[in-house]
């Protein structure tokens, strides 16, 4: 994803400890840990890690792509990548 493209994207990453909102465009990578149960994102040298399986990251990461491209007129997308125990913590 471009910079320029994503500046009105972002990602609210929810696991179990909390909620991590980030502009879509200061990601500069993600990196698998603890065997794909958790994901290290890379944002201007700082590392920040969220209980999320690695493939669920990359997918809504892809996912972000796609609503600026689709929607590039939209000054503010907000995308949710949660895993299901925090789904189920929000939902009792």
């Amino acid at each position: 994803m471009t910079k320029e493209h994503a500046q009105g994207v972002f990602i609210r990453f929810i696991d179990f400890r909390g909620e991590l909102l980030l502009r879509a465009s200061a990601i500069d990578a993600v990196v698998p840990a603890e065997k794909d149960v958790a994901t290290y994102l890379y944002l201007n040298g700082t590392r920040l890690f969220v209980e999320l399986p690695y493939q669920t990251v990359r997918e809504i990461i892809n996912e972000a792509e796609k609503a600026r491209q689709v929607n590039g007129d939209e000054p503010y997308i907000e995308i949710i990548c949660m895993d299901s125990e925090a789904e189920i913590q929000k939902a009792d």
